[in-house]
């Protein structure tokens, strides 16, 4: 049978104590480490963020001069489409007076003719 002393029990104990204290400054260390890398995560997500949010802004004014870009030549052909239609109205005046005064002519040949 074996019998403990009361001093190696003691160390025993000591010993144990001693591994608790190493652990929880293990464990601490883990979660300071824990603690720094989680705050550098969320630092590069802001950094991110920040950027895609320049991004979106550059891309934002780059549509938007586009965009205005688009309403200009849509201004332009609308007046372009206005000038040719009135072209058209003359052209098609035009060719109705011409119309006219070649029935008109051939009116007047016809009634020569026929005398």
């Amino acid at each position: 049978m074996l019998v403990e002393t009361e001093s190696e029990a003691e160390a025993e104990v000591e010993a144990d104590a001693n591994s608790d204290a190493s652990l929880l400054e293990v464990d601490s260390d883990a979660l300071v480490e824990t603690d720094s890398d989680a705050e550098a995560d969320a630092n590069l997500d802001a950094c991110l963020l920040e950027i895609d949010s320049d991004l979106l802004t550059e891309t934002d004014s780059e549509l938007k001069t586009d965009s205005d870009a688009l309403l200009e030549t849509d201004s332009e052909v609308k007046t372009d489409s206005d000038t040719l239609a009135e072209i058209d109205v003359l052209a098609s005046e035009a060719l109705i007076d011409d119309e006219v005064d070649t029935l008109v002519d051939s009116e007047i040949n016809s009634d020569t003719e026929a005398n």
